[in-house]
């Protein structure tokens, strides 16, 4: 995001007033007014959501048992998996500053709990292995940093797409990344069709043997993997597609650019801006 950050440090704070609302500023700050429940309380709720599989998967890994197939490396890169997982949700529980972006931070920590949990459903069984380095801790590890790149390369490219909009601006971006993006929310889409289509229907698809007349063998061994991984990596990217606001990323970089002129262009106290 390097580039980006030059891109938007460019922009003059006459440019940002342009594009920067009383609304915009207003849903940074507090969000809805009318809920429930404060930013706070449902900021500690999320973080426990985000805990809960790295802490079951610590406690399994550091308690495991015999009759799970492991090997010290494996248990050893899985236990320090966690714990990064663990340190990083709780960094962004804590950085949390300045009162103005309350409400964007409490959305963006939503946003990295959704990813650490896409990446943990597959990255949580690196620990186990019977013994098959090859074909079990590596795969693993190429979807888990293949996904982590994925993330920063679309969210760099939603981020570009939004500045060109913004500013009318003619930055490169990248069409396959945002047909990959589109694809991942179509993705989604036809999961939840296939659930329901499931749920309203498993009364007679169990009795279904689809094994007679059909042969799945293709789909096992090494093969598997190559069709996997890439499948894989568009469901790991339905948190970006629902949880990145790529229009309230770039604003909220040209606020943190300009935050006295902003509290001042709207009258906002120190107290109320800074929550000093």
């Amino acid at each position: 995001m390097k580039k980006i950050q030059q891109i938007l440090q460019s922009f003059s704070f006459e440019e940002a007033n342009q594009v920067l609302t009383f609304q915009d500023i207003y849903n940074m700050k507090s969000g809805d007014i009318e809920s429930k429940f404060s930013i706070t309380l449902k900021k500690l709720v999320v973080l426990l959501i985000g805990l809960s599989l790295p802490t079951l998967m610590l406690i399994r890994y550091l308690g495991v048992s015999g009759n799970l197939p492991t090997s010290n490396l494996s248990r050893g890169i899985a236990i320090v998996f966690s714990i990064l997982v663990i340190c990083e949700l709780l960094y962004f529980y804590f950085n949390d500053r300045c009162e103005y972006s309350k409400n964007y931070r409490y959305h963006t920590f939503i946003y990295i709990v959704g990813k650490n949990i896409f990446i943990l459903m597959i990255g949580g069984a690196i620990g186990t292995d019977d013994g098959n380095y090859l074909w079990h801790i590596i795969p693993i590890l190429i979807y888990i940093f293949s996904a982590l790149y994925l993330y920063s390369r679309v969210e760099k490219n939603l981020v570009l797409e939004t500045i060109n909009n913004l500013f009318t601006k003619k930055y490169k971006i990248s069409k396959l990344l945002s047909i990959t993006f589109r694809i991942s929310g179509i993705v989604m889409i036809v999961g939840v069709v296939i659930v329901q289509f499931y749920r309203l229907n498993k009364f007679w698809i169990r009795t279904v043997d689809f094994s007679k007349n059909t042969d799945f063998s293709f789909l096992t061994g090494d093969f598997s993997w190559i069709l996997a991984i890439p499948f894989l990596l568009l469901i790991a990217l339905i948190p970006t597609y629902l949880c990145f606001d790529a229009s309230s990323y770039v604003k909220k970089a040209l606020l943190d650019q300009y935050p006295e002129e902003f509290r001042k262009v709207y009258n906002f106290t120190k107290e109320e801006w800074y929550g000093e």
